[in-house]
């Protein structure tokens, strides 16, 4: 299996140094985005209705073009994010970088918090503007938003900032066992 990589059980005292993976800010906060969201279990099961659930999260979502300093997460959403991915097409940073580059595409990545914390970058949309439609590329959100609906208000968000430009926005989707 050339995917797995094997390790001789006298380097175990290695390990750490062995590793190649690059860590993000999201990677290394991992165990406090699980202990936020077993608070907001919590809540869910304490609450009434569903609404007032997700009312109470006073959920802030952030849509922002990606910087060169981002494109670590945005590489590793990519390749992390399967059921709420609309293609499961992998970028590589430096695709996403000529993509950044280019004057007819768009790489927004979106930012989640609510009154339990943080959820980090939990989201990605590559748009490409060209004529006559705009068309989404790929959108993601991380799993872990997918009960919160995030993935809808960014469709719709979409749809909202394509509408002044007299563009139709048109979307790639590509079914899998997973999305």
């Amino acid at each position: 299996l050339p995917s797995v990589r094997c390790v001789d059980a006298t380097q175990r005292g290695e390990l750490a140094t062995l590793a190649n993976a690059v860590v993000t800010p999201e990677s290394r906060r991992r165990r406090r985005l699980y202990r936020d969201e077993l608070e907001r279990r919590q809540a869910r099961a304490q609450a009434s209705h569903e609404q007032d659930f997700l009312a109470g999260l006073r959920m802030h979502l952030t849509i922002r073009r990606a910087r060169a300093r981002d494109l670590l997460r945005a590489e590793e959403l990519t390749l992390r994010t399967h059921q709420g991915n609309s293609t499961g097409a992998p970028y590589s940073r430096d695709e996403l970088a000529a993509l950044c580059a280019s004057p007819r595409h768009e790489v927004l990545l979106v930012d989640l918090d609510d009154r339990f914390g943080h959820h980090g970058c939990i989201g990605l949309v590559l748009l490409d503007r060209s004529e006559p439609n705009w068309r989404v590329r790929l959108l993601l959100t991380s799993c872990r938003v997918l009960p919160y609906g995030v993935g809808t208000l960014l469709l719709h968000w979409l749809i909202d900032a394509t509408r002044p430009s007299g563009h139709s926005l048109l979307g790639d989707y590509v079914a899998n066992e997973r999305n």
